[in-house]
């Protein structure tokens, strides 16, 4: 039986997900709404109360006086959160409710918040037509590229390995490939040059989160997460294959830690890397292949209403 849902006026996704590589990329997509939910026009006959997209230039409009039916049913209502939110709080009044956010901060663990990946044309592509199968790594070494961030964690990342004795291959970008073709050349290298590599640096970008750690689980390779984020499903799924390393961490701290990832024996190394790739199958590929059907598995795991 589908859930029911009451919509308020205008809730809808950013046009964003209407774009040829991006379709049906979210929950509440169009699509999914199709195939999911059942809409209602009374709030009180609704399991789900959904808010809509709102986007971190218009953070501003959440604000519990804009939704009529908020006072008593906290906990249905349903926000989306896109963007990347960097430097903002999610309010506190909206702890009690259900959220799915691109970049989730590890301070909002506790919350009924659904981490959901970003979206590159390559990760669509990765998850929906790339084919499966893994190979291990041909070179153990840390490896990234990736456009420079405002903040300057990756710059500084880049330069403390160059100063040091670990093996590792990198680049900084001028530009932004995620909304490169997958076909495109420079993807193409990107991708090879990843697979190559048994770790992979995940720097944060300008939001909490970045793309980065979806990509290297596709290809079986072993995430360094240097972010404050939450991963798609890790209140529910294990996703200890990744290492985390704090992007507060001075580069001393940088260092010894990736020296002692550096070090794990190869029976772990190999047991993370096909850890990730699971990962990616029934966490990622599930994720893209529905986002509704992703999101209300993960209510039902939660034990949450629908």
């Amino acid at each position: 039986m589908k859930p029911k849902v009451y919509f308020y006026p205008g809730s809808r996704a950013l046009s964003l997900h209407e774009r040829d590589g991006y379709i049906d990329c979210i929950p509440f997509s169009p699509q999914g709404i199709e195939r999911w939910m059942e809409p209602v026009n009374d709030p009180d006959q609704a399991s789900l109360i959904y808010c809509g997209q709102f986007h971190d230039k218009d953070a501003w409009k959440l604000n519990p006086s804009k939704f009529e039916f908020f006072q008593g049913r906290e906990s249905r209502h349903v926000f989306d959160i896109e963007g990347d939110y960097r430097g903002m709080d999610i309010p506190e009044w909206l702890r009690p409710c259900i959220m799915t956010a691109m970049n989730v901060p590890e301070r909002n663990r506790d919350w009924n918040i659904m981490a959901r990946p970003g979206c590159s044309r390559l990760l669509v592509h990765l998850a929906r037509e790339a084919p499966s199968g893994f190979r291990m790594p041909v070179k153990r070494q840390f490896w990234f590229r990736g456009q420079r961030d405002s903040r300057g964690l990756r710059e500084r990342l880049v330069k403390t390995l160059d100063a040091s004795d670990l093996p590792s291959e990198t680049a900084l970008n001028a530009f932004w490939g995620a909304i490169l073709a997958p076909d495109d050349p420079r993807v193409r290298d990107f991708s090879l040059a990843m697979r190559e590599s048994a770790f992979v640096l995940c720097p944060a970008g300008e939001g909490q989160a970045t793309l980065r750690m979806y990509e290297a689980c596709h290809f079986g390779r072993i995430p360094v997460v240097i972010a404050d984020c939450l991963w798609t499903w890790e209140d529910v799924t294990d996703v200890s294959f990744a290492f985390r390393i704090s992007p507060q961490a001075n580069d001393e701290k940088i260092v010894k830690a990736l020296t002692d990832i550096f070090a794990i024996p190869d029976s772990e190394l190999e047991d993370r890397c096909r850890m990730a790739a699971l990962y990616f199958e029934h966490v990622v590929k599930r994720y893209f292949h529905d986002p509704t059907e992703s999101f209300l598995t993960w209510l039902k795991k939660k034990n949450l209403p629908i």
